[in-house]
């Protein structure tokens, strides 16, 4: 519970009650014209530290990533401008034409369009760059992997997007490939 306690004390508190490095991204925050003594009243019981955080800085616009093993609670342009770079295997989401006499070695290549119009679809639509979002996917077919730069928050829902595609598959009887640990 918080009844108009600065947003700074909101923080410490927190990373106190969850035992995790929180912090504020004083210069990003200010440049946002949003003071970390702005005060919070939100009544917030038995959720996870994420939805409390979310739920907090909503109104005030700004969100969450993880930076150098700490918590950072910065601005959405601030958050964006940090993308990281994975590749995502995708073999097991990839069915290639069977080959015949008139099939040439380009027909046989992945088909990734309809996994990624997936991807893309469903994980933040707004965050890719052909809407003018700062994220990217690349298909690397000799790999048959996917090579996608995005904030952190979006990686994780597309790890999530891919793992439930999986058990659909696996509990069609459909063969998948085990995400690399």
């Amino acid at each position: 519970e918080f009844f108009a306690m600065p947003l700074n004390e909101v923080v410490a508190q927190l990373s106190r009650q969850f035992e995790i490095p929180i912090l504020l991204a004083h210069k990003k925050l200010e440049e946002a014209s949003v003071s970390s003594n702005t005060p919070i009243t939100k009544t917030l019981r038995a959720l996870p530290l994420e939805s409390v955080l979310r739920l907090i800085l909503a109104d005030l616009e700004l969100g969450i990533t993880v930076r150098n093993n700490v918590l950072l609670i910065s601005t959405p342009e601030d958050i964006e401008s940090n993308l990281l770079i994975r590749v995502y295997p995708i073999l097991d989401f990839v069915v290639e034409p069977r080959r015949s006499a008139t099939n040439t070695a380009a027909d046989a290549a992945p088909h990734c369009d309809a996994l990624i119009e997936t991807i893309i679809a469903s994980v933040h639509p707004d965050s890719w760059d052909d809407v003018g979002g700062p994220g990217a996917i690349e298909t690397l077919e000799n790999a048959k992997a996917l090579i996608i730069s995005q904030t952190r928050d979006v990686h994780r829902q597309i790890e999530s997007l891919l793992s439930a595609l999986r058990r659909a598959k696996a509990i069609q009887g459909i063969p998948s490939l085990a995400p690399p640990s």
